[in-house]
């Protein structure tokens, strides 16, 4: 296009357009026709795209902003997997949005042949442009190398730009923008490439252990804590913008380890039975960096990682964080013992963590006994209310479900268990529902004020069964002590609330 607007301008003769022609096209056929040819053999289709996009699949949903965010960032820089942190990012932002705000600012200023070539240059990016989006549509493709074909023209437009807005303006980024590139390239790999750090073998007692995985692998230390909302996505990625899990895992090789072991770190549900992951991340150590293969003998490992969770649809609640160790030969998971050497199965247990999700909707039942609050014996502040409640009876005998909504008033340092007992005209136990909140999925001790928990419990009934009240109550677990329950500042009998009675 270019050669034919100077051959249009009488700039050159036709002759010499046609040679300039051949000296861009034939290098290009000289690589692309023995592509194409072997495209023909295998697969009876010259661009092999429709073998290919059998392979990697085809787009499921339309894209949207988010593939020309990583598509921009993309073409700027971009390490493998990942990109560089946010702010790294912005003095290309500024270079972007400022040459084309100066290019159409200054367009009436600039000559008839700047204009012309910027108009080309306009015409074949938005060429490129459609392309790639065409090629999107079918495909997920929000990688920049594909406007690499239309760089050049990207740089004289943003040259142009910024060269009208202002020639010291223009100066002054071609000085800092490529130091900015260096400091890019610098510590954008440096980052993510980073081994774990070596640790002097005398910062741990000798023989220590929190626990072992195998033979060879001993965990002397950790720290796992979940970051709400880390101020550092602002700066880095949107992805840490939720909840975040920062762990620290300390670990130690007894002996060399002959294969590349991988690490598996998993929050799995407490429910009993439940098979949820809430993140699972499989990766060798160090982020990948340094395989097991390569672990110093006896010098501890100190692996820190920053795992933003996946978005989910799962209200705040308790995950119990696991560690283990997998043999990739045939994918069975290494034997793990406790500091004491006794046998824990195949997974190290980090403990439980409390994971922000979320907010159950407030039911709007408006039980007539609520709301209640609940304190422990002897503490002053009230811990939890029972702000709402309905109790549906089962029909024929089938289980009764008892609907409870509590709210934290105050922190607690015990975990209380839920009773909730059926008891007949006389007063006497028929059966009772008695369990942790929610399954036991999450323990009150991890409750925060503000805190809103919808909990169901089974009552099992009998057609035989005369049940005249409902109550339902708290009790610490260890202690087997009820909680006190108040209403209106008034103490309740047995520290219950009755949610049902018969008729009379």
């Amino acid at each position: 296009l270019a050669l034919i607007a100077r051959w249009a301008q009488r700039r050159e003769s036709f002759t010499r357009t046609v040679l300039h022609s051949a000296a861009i096209m034939l290098p290009a056929a000289l690589l692309l026709v023995p592509w194409i040819w072997r495209n023909l053999q295998l697969y009876s289709d010259p661009t092999a795209l429709a073998p290919m996009l059998e392979k990697v699949g085809y787009r499921t949903s339309s894209p949207g902003w988010g593939d020309f965010w990583m598509t921009w960032a993309s073409f700027w820089g971009q390490l493998p997997c990942a990109f560089y942190p946010r702010v790294f990012y912005l003095p290309y932002g500024i270079v972007t949005l400022g040459g084309l705000i100066g290019l159409a600012l200054q367009w009436r200023r600039l000559s008839p042949s700047v204009r012309a070539l910027s108009l080309l240059s306009i015409i074949w990016y938005l060429v490129i442009t459609g392309a790639w989006w065409r090629w999107n549509t079918i495909t997920p493709a929000p990688g920049g190398r594909l406007l690499f074909p239309a760089i050049a023209a990207g740089a004289f437009i943003l040259a142009t730009g910024w060269r009208v807005a202002g020639k010291r303006a223009s100066m002054i980024w071609s000085i800092l923008l490529p130091m900015w590139v260096v400091l890019t390239l610098r510590i954008g790999p440096v980052e993510a490439f980073a081994y774990p750090r070596v640790l002097p073998a005398a910062k741990f007692a000798k023989g220590m252990s929190v626990a072992q995985a195998g033979d060879a692998i001993k965990l002397l230390h950790y720290t796992a804590r979940i970051i709400p909302h880390d101020p550092a996505c602002v700066f880095v990625s949107h992805a840490y913008c939720q909840p975040t899990l920062d762990l620290t895992l300390t670990w130690q090789a007894e002996r060399s380890i002959e294969q590349n072991l991988t690490m598996v770190v998993q929050f799995v549900s407490l429910a009993p039975g439940d098979t949820t992951l809430r993140l699972n991340y499989n990766h060798w150590p160090g982020r990948g960096n340094l395989p097991t293969r390569l672990w110093p003998v006896g010098l501890p490992l100190r692996d820190h990682y920053r795992i933003p969770l996946p978005r989910s649809p799962y209200e705040t609640q308790a995950w119990r964080l696991t560690v283990a160790w997998v043999d990739p030969v045939d994918s069975s998971r290494l034997p793990t013992y406790n500091a004491a050497g006794e046998p824990t199965g195949n997974v190290i247990d980090l403990g439980l963590c409390r994971v922000p999700g979320v907010a159950p909707p407030e039911p709007g039942w408006h039980h007539p006994a609520t709301p209640v609050d609940f304190r422990l014996s002897g503490a002053s502040p009230r811990g939890l209310r029972l702000s709402d409640a309905r109790v549906t009876p089962g029909s024929q005998g089938d289980p009764w479900q008892v609907a409870l909504v509590w709210e934290s008033l105050a922190p607690i340092d015990s975990d209380l268990t839920v009773f909730v007992h059926a008891y007949d005209s006389s007063g006497t136990l028929l059966t009772g529902g008695d369990g942790p909140p929610r399954g036991g999925t999450f323990p009150t001790h991890l409750w925060l004020p503000g805190d809103r928990i919808v909990d169901t419990h089974i009552l099992a009934i009998t057609e035989d069964m005369d049940v005249e009240a409902i109550a339902v109550g708290l009790y610490d677990a260890t202690t087997g002590a009820r909680a006190e329950a108040l209403q209106q500042g008034q103490l309740l009998p047995d520290g219950a609330v009755i949610l049902w009675r018969a008729k009379p």
